[in-house]
């Protein structure tokens, strides 16, 4: 049977258990574009501070204006957190600046890209009431999650290695 699936996908044939992502009617239309009113807030709140906000040409320290400290893991060690750059990678990204945004944060400048992604399919299902859902079946839940996990630890590696050849 893996052999048939094999020849299948390599004549370019659907994937036996679908696409990843779909695209469908919700049966519950009304509870659909409340579940989207809802993203389009988490997804549009941050996008909509962070373009308030000036980014910080060092990288780092953009989330000072909204009152918050230094970061103290900088202050004490000299090295980065895992968060460092996010807020302004934010602001970058927000701005159209993507390899500002990349080079900041590399993490913060996915997060800020898939809220921008978000904010647009829930704006897409609030008009039409239709929708994208993820196929399950086709995506596993750990490999996701380790690839997130590693991702969030290449992406800190990068903001200290840059961190150090500029201090």
């Amino acid at each position: 049977m893996e052999h048939v699936e094999t020849i299948r996908r390599e004549n370019g044939q659907a994937h036996p258990l679908g696409p990843i992502l779909r695209r469908r009617r919700f049966l519950d239309v009304r509870g659909a574009r409340v579940t989207a009113g809802m993203v389009l807030v988490v997804c549009g709140a941050p996008l909509i501070v962070a373009g308030l906000l000036t980014p910080d040409p060092s990288g780092v320290g953009t989330h000072k204006q909204l009152g918050f400290p230094g970061c103290l893991t900088i202050v004490a060690t000299g090295v980065p957190c895992p968060a460092c750059g996010m807020t302004t990678a934010f602001a970058h990204t927000v701005r159209g600046q993507w390899f500002r945004g990349m080079h900041a944060q590399p993490l913060g400048f996915a997060l800020a890209f898939s809220a921008m992604t978000g904010l647009l399919v829930s704006l897409e299902t609030l008009v039409t009431g239709r929708g994208w859902s993820v196929n399950w079946y086709r995506v596993r839940p750990m490999v996701l999650v380790i690839c997130v996990i590693g991702f969030a630890l290449v992406s800190w590696g990068y903001k200290m290695a840059v961190s150090r050849s500029v201090g």
